[in-house]
């Protein structure tokens, strides 16, 4: 009885799970992605310019649709930056951020296709700060001059450069155990230039001077500023876009 049973369960019974299963017309073009990039900074005032190369890591979520994507996310960033004025003082930065993100598929078809490319621009909102405490450099065999180092800022900046992106082809919705699990939708690849539209910048340097010898020091000297921010940055930056 027990074979019987089986046989009459499979007969009857395993047709009817195909009716569980439910596949709509509509693409799922919806996909979450984590980016990391190397982002140059190259900003500060006339009196007080800082540059240098920091990481950032980012999470978005999105759309990949048949000729544009679109983005939004956060980001942090962090590494070491050094002001001009002083070439061996370096300072540990750190920031955090909001963006917007929109791509075009101008050179290719299709954003579906083998790849694409294209040009990409967005709004981006960032809170940045460095510090360097204790630092120093020498000016010769008998003296120093002693630093102590702070800048924040913060801006809401315009994003504009080219993506390369290759994506695989989109998926139908549904609960179709091969629908639902999570796969790579795609690799982008983007290089953008960022310029700050409203900014606020803030540094506050102390110097001093004194014998390498007798460690002995000069009154401090401080320089407060504060302005509005100048230059710009350039990001490299990778995202995989996931799907599922």
């Amino acid at each position: 009885m027990t074979r019987l049973g089986t046989l009459l369960f499979v007969i009857f019974a395993c047709p009817a799970f195909g009716d569980i299963y439910r596949i709509d017309n509509q693409s799922n073009n919806r996909f979450w992605s984590f980016g990391i990039g190397l982002e140059d900074h190259s900003y500060g005032t006339k009196e007080m310019p800082i540059v240098g190369i920091a990481q950032v890591t980012s999470l978005g979520y999105g759309s990949l649709e048949d000729s544009y994507f679109w983005k939004v996310g956060g980001f942090i960033g962090n590494g070491p930056i050094r002001p001009v004025f002083a070439e061996k003082l370096i300072l540990d930065s750190s920031s955090k951020g909001l963006n917007f993100l929109w791509g075009y598929s101008l050179f290719t078809p299709s954003m579906r296709g083998p790849f694409s490319s294209g040009p990409i621009l967005g709004i981006r909102q960032i809170e940045f700060a460095s510090e360097t405490l204790g630092s120093r450099e020498e000016i010769s065999a008998n003296s120093r001059r002693n630093y102590s180092l702070k800048t924040k800022y913060s801006a809401l900046s315009f994003e504009a450069g080219l993506f390369y992106c290759k994506a695989l082809a989109s998926r139908p919705t549904g609960n179709r155990p091969d629908l639902l699990v999570t796969r790579v939708e795609s690799w982008n690849l983007h290089l953008s230039a960022i310029i700050p539209l409203i900014s606020k910048f803030d540094g506050a340097l102390e110097t001093s001077e004194g014998s390498a010898l007798i460690d002995s020091k000069s009154p401090r000297q401080k320089k407060n500023v504060s302005s509005r921010l100048n230059g710009y940055s350039v990001l490299l930056n990778f995202d995989t876009w996931f799907g599922g």
